[in-house]
């Protein structure tokens, strides 16, 4: 059974490609700056990538993943700051960060759970990305990952999907609940069957018996 370390390590996205995403024309987006498709960092133009959403769905880890791996071909001049929950952040400080936003060089990914609180400027300066909950079938390649990792089979797509649904969009719940699968699966696991070559104690037993009979008719 892994730790919570180990299961962080091996399940926490790291690449683009590990993001369960909400919807394909998101998922789209991100590729497109990813791969530098869509023109980004234009000078008085576009700088910066709001990721909004409700809460749980993955908006941190997609900013980490764009920060490290995905907006980061560019020259090592330019400045890059990632800000989670920027939603929180008084007039005063988005107003400095619009007026930053204003100069070469600089590359923000941003994150918020509520996009309305975000003043128009900054919005008008990013490419802003909905990420709210992803729908249930979305989550099952990493359903299959997880059950097949903890060496469980014979669970169905239905009763996976059942079980993503009680975490309603949630990452944090949903692996959880998936965890919660594994462990209940892996308590009522069944013993491996003996091998055919391999004599059972009730096997054992009843020779031992059938032995007793035959040497008492002997010795009769």
């Amino acid at each position: 059974m892994l730790t919570a370390k180990e299961f962080e390590e091996r399940y926490t996205p790291k690449t683009i490609g590990d993001i369960v995403f909400p919807n394909e024309a998101s998922k789209e987006l991100i590729e497109q700056l990813v791969n530098g498709q869509r023109p980004f960092l234009i000078s008085e133009g576009k700088c910066g990538i709001l990721i909004y959403g409700i809460s749980g769905t993955g908006k941190s880890d997609l900013a980490k993943i764009s920060n490290h791996a995905v907006l980061m071909p560019y020259q090592a001049s330019q400045h890059y700051y990632v800000l989670d929950e920027v939603n929180n952040l008084n007039a005063q400080a988005m107003a400095v960060i619009k007026s930053v936003m204003n100069t070469a060089g600089n590359v923000f990914i941003l994150t918020t759970n509520h996009f309305e609180h975000i003043e128009q400027g900054v919005r008008s300066r990013c490419h802003c990305i909905p990420f709210n909950a992803a729908p249930p079938p979305a989550w099952l390649p990493l359903a299959h990952r997880i059950i097949a990792d903890a060496g469980i089979s014979g669970i169905t797509d239905q009763r996976l999907l059942s079980v993503i649904a009680t975490g309603k969009g949630s990452a944090r719940d949903i692996t959880d609940a998936l965890m919660s699968v594994v462990l209940d699966a892996m308590r009522v696991k069944p013993c491996p069957a003996p091998h055919p070559s391999t004599p059972n104690a009730e096997f054992l037993l009843s020779s031992l018996v059938v032995q007793h009979d035959t040497t008492n008719l002997r010795s009769q």
